[in-house]
């Protein structure tokens, strides 16, 4: 979540995460305060994989099938 609030200083993402993250409706309301920082913790979420296709292979140049596959097997084996 560092890491996206410091790329969101340079470009300003998080209006655009504000409109795109959809909010399913819950049994219970979120709390303001959790409600205010859904966009910081999506976008933390979407900066995550970009790091994680570095590790896998520092030269890649294009994500293709088998990096996603990779990237998400590496997420369920860390949840």
């Amino acid at each position: 979540m560092h890491a996206f609030e410091r790329l969101e200083e340079e470009i300003e993402l998080r209006p655009i995460l504000e409109s795109l993250a959809a909010r399913p409706m819950l049994d219970a309301a979120l709390p303001d305060d959790t409600q205010a920082r859904l966009p910081l913790l999506f976008g933390g979420i979407s900066v995550a994989p970009a790091r994680t296709f570095e590790l896998i292979d520092v030269e890649l140049k294009a994500v293709h099938t088998e990096e996603w596959e990779r990237t998400f097997s590496l997420f369920r084996l860390l949840i």
